[in-house]
C-alpha cells in the first residue's frame, strides 16, 4: 500500500480545494492509502466533506504568520507515519520540505493552480525554485499555459514539468436536454474576490441589459467582496436582473447550470477554472476572458473569448443572447470538449506519478 499524504491549507470552497477532494474520493483505495492534511481546523470551513465517501482528513491547529510550533508537530507526524509520497496545494508547500527530507518521502509533487508568477509572494516562489532544483520536488502544472508559466518563472526543462489537466465529474454534471429557442439566462460560477473580475462582469451587464432587458444573470460564490457586489449591483440598478446564489454543493451548482444557457467568467488571471469544465460538461456555450488554461479549453467553436474590456464583453452577451442556434453549436461542442477532462482521468494521472514510490 502507497501512503499518500495531501497537504492544503484549508477545505474551504474552491478549485483547488475540490480537486483535492477529488482525487482523494477516487484515488484506488486497493493500491493507495490516502490522507488530507489542512493546516487550520476544518470546522472553520464551509464544505462538508462527508458528500464524500472514503476520505480521512487531519487538520493542524496553525497560528497565522511562521507556525514552528505546528512545523515540529509536521516533522514528528511524517516520521511516526512514514508517506511515501507527499502532494502540495497552492501555498502548502513550505511548511513540508524539512518533514519530507527528515523522513525520506520518496515521490514529492506540488500542483500549480494559477500562473507560477500569480501562485505565491515573491519570497515563497524563491523557495519552491529551490525545491524544484534541489529538493526533488516535481511541479504539475493544469493546463499548457500553466506549464509555459512555470518555465518562464522557475527555469525548469518541460521535461521536469508534468502537465495533468483538472477534472470534473462527468456523472454529476450531465448536459440539458433541451435548448431553448430564447437564451437569456447567463451563470456565473466563482469566489467573489478580486482576481475573478465581478466589476468587470456587472459594468458589461449593466450595458447589455440596456440593449436587452430580458436578460437574467444568476452569481453562485461567496467571497471578501460580496458586499461590494451587493452595493455595485444595486448602484447599477440592476437588482431585478440579478440573483446572488452564494455556496452550493456540485449537485445544486449543476442544476443551476442546467437550467441557465451560458457560463461566464470575467476573471483577470486563471490556472484553470474547473466552473469552466463543469459548465462545459453541463452543455454550456463559454464567455470568458483570455487567461490562463481558459485559452486551452475554449476556442470559437465552444465559445467566446474576450479582452478585460466592457464593451467587447458586452457584445458577447448580446451576440449569444440573440442567437439560439449558435448556442445550441457552441453547447454541444462544449460537452463534447469536456468528455477528456473527466475526473476519473486526471486520477489515473496523479496515481501514475504516486506509483513511483514502488520504484
Amino acid at each position: 500500500m502507497i501512503k499518500v499524504f495531501q497537504f492544503i491549507p484549508t477545505l474551504e470552497v474552491g478549485g483547488a480545494e475540490n480537486l483535492v477532494l477529488d482525487i482523494a474520493n477516487n484515488i484506488d483505495n486497493t493500491k493507495f492509502d490516502m490522507t488530507i492534511i489542512t493546516y487550520y481546523d476544518i470546522d472553520k470551513f464551509n464544505i462538508n466533506v462527508n458528500n464524500y465517501k472514503n476520505i480521512k482528513v487531519k487538520s493542524f491547529s496553525k497560528k497565522k504568520g511562521i507556525d514552528l510550533k505546528m512545523l515540529i508537530q509536521l516533522i514528528t507526524y511524517f516520521i511516526k507515519e512514514k508517506p511515501n509520497v507527499v502532494h502540495s496545494h497552492i501555498y502548502a508547500a513550505p511548511y513540508i520540505f524539512i518533514p519530507c527530507v527528515l523522513s525520506g518521502v520518496k515521490v514529492r509533487i506540488h500542483t500549480i493552480h494559477s500562473m507560477a508568477q500569480k501562485e505565491l509572494r515573491k519570497n515563497k516562489r524563491v523557495l519552491m525554485k529551490f525545491a524544484y532544483k534541489f529538493l526533488n520536488f516535481t511541479p504539475v502544472a493544469i493546463s499548457d499555459y500553466v506549464k509555459k508559466t512555470i518555465i518562464d518563472e522557475y527555469k525548469l526543462p518541460s521535461e521536469k514539468i508534468e502537465c495533468i489537466y483538472n477534472g470534473i465529474d462527468t456523472k454529476i454534471f450531465k448536459p440539458k436536454k433541451v435548448y431553448k429557442s430564447n437564451v437569456n439566462t447567463f451563470i456565473n460560477v466563482a469566489r467573489i474576490s478580486d482576481v475573478k473580475n465581478h466589476n468587470l462582469l456587472l459594468d458589461a451587464f449593466s450595458l447589455a441589459i440596456k440593449e436587452n432587458n430580458k436578460l437574467k444573470l444568476k452569481i453562485v460564490g461567496n467571497g471578501p467582496l460580496l458586499e461590494d457586489v451587493k452595493q455595485k449591483i444595486k448602484k447599477l440598478n440592476l437588482d431585478k436582473y440579478i440573483v446572488l446564489l452564494g455556496n452550493l454543493d456540485k449537485n445544486l451548482v449543476q442544476k443551476e447550470l442546467v437550467s441557465s444557457d451560458i457560463f461566464i467568467l470575467t476573471s483577470k488571471y486563471e490556472g484553470l477554472p474547473l466552473s469552466v469544465l463543469e459548465a462545459m460538461s453541463c452543455g454550456l456555450p463559454i464567455i470568458s476572458t483570455k487567461v490562463g488554461g481558459v485559452i486551452d479549453v475554449v476556442d470559437k467553436n465552444n465559445g467566446i473569448l474576450v479582452n478585460q474590456d466592457e464593451k467587447e464583453l458586452c457584445q458577447a452577451i448580446l451576440k449569444l443572447s440573440n442567437d439560439s442556434s449558435l448556442c445550441k453549436f457552441l453547447g454541444e461542442n462544449s460537452h463534447n470538449y469536456s468528455k477528456k477532462y473527466d475526473v476519473k482521468v486526471m486520477v489515473k494521472e496523479y496515481e501514475r506519478i504516486y506509483s513511483r514510490a514502488e520504484k
